[in-house]
């Protein structure tokens, strides 16, 4: 939980310092950056339908689903943090006009595609790692309400015990480069009990959550918390790798 802490936080450091080197106004760069990263998994994954104009995106990423909501383009312009700004600025929304118009293609629709439903049928039946910012809303960093990536299923036997769906969920801190939270939240199949530990960053502090009346099956969380510990890592790894994959796209945006 430790590794995936510092590393999402060198990433939202990273969307900071691009933020920041941004000249068009304040917080105009999480746009900038969160289009980029969406025109990057455009050419990187293969999309398979829009809801609205961009606002949320369904991608196959090497056989992984990648969901982003980030809420609709017009709702930017009364975002209470930067007014009027994002509407006046005419690079932001010329750059999603332009993936509005790559996108035209695609199904756009609530409903699944044949294929999506493919998919998932050989993948977790549960997040295997979720991004959602505090209240539901962008943070001043990212433009993104929700992601979820899920895998392929990642479960253990621990003696007569299935610890099964192992998931992270990162609440990333809404108005620095930091995390609120970390939770490892998988089940333990046997009475179905959920077993959960989070760690707040800020203080170093870790919980431990588990029913009352189950509390003897906390071991059973802890010794499959470390037989799962690499293959989930390995996960975030390559989902790390798709949001950092978007910075030098993002970067000519910078210079240009």
């Amino acid at each position: 939980m430790r590794t995936v802490s510092d590393r999402f936080t060198e990433f939202l450091i990273r969307v900071d310092r691009f933020e920041k080197g941004f000249q068009f106004g304040d917080k105009v760069g999480r746009y900038i950056f969160t289009l980029a990263l969406l025109n990057y998994l455009l050419n990187r994954c293969t999309p398979f339908r829009v809801e609205g104009e961009l606002e949320a995106v369904y991608f196959n990423c090497d056989g992984r689903y990648l969901y982003i909501k980030t809420g609709s383009w017009e709702s930017s312009w009364d975002d209470w943090d930067i007014g009027s700004k994002i509407r006046r600025n005419n690079f932001a929304n010329a750059l999603f006009n332009y993936y509005v118009q790559a996108t035209s293609n695609l199904r756009k629709s609530a409903v699944m595609t044949n294929e999506e439903r493919e998919l998932l049928s050989r993948l977790s039946k549960v997040n295997t790692i979720a991004i959602i910012p505090p209240y539901l809303r962008p943070t001043e960093l990212l433009y993104i309400t929700n992601l979820a990536y899920r895998t392929t299923p990642i479960e253990v036997s621990v003696n007569r015990d299935i610890l099964k769906d192992p998931s992270l969920l990162i609440i990333p801190n809404a108005t620095k480069p930091e995390l609120n939270e970390v939770a490892f939240m998988p089940d333990i199949t046997r009475h179905e009990v959920p077993y959960h530990v989070y760690f707040y960053p800020s203080s170093g502090k870790i919980e431990e959550d588990i029913y009352s009346e189950y509390r003897e099956y906390a071991w059973v969380g802890r010794q499959g918390a470390c037989l799962v510990k690499d293959r989930l890592l390995n996960e975030f790894n390559r989902l790390m790798n798709l949001l950092n994959g978007a910075f030098s796209l993002a970067l000519s945006y910078l210079l240009y």
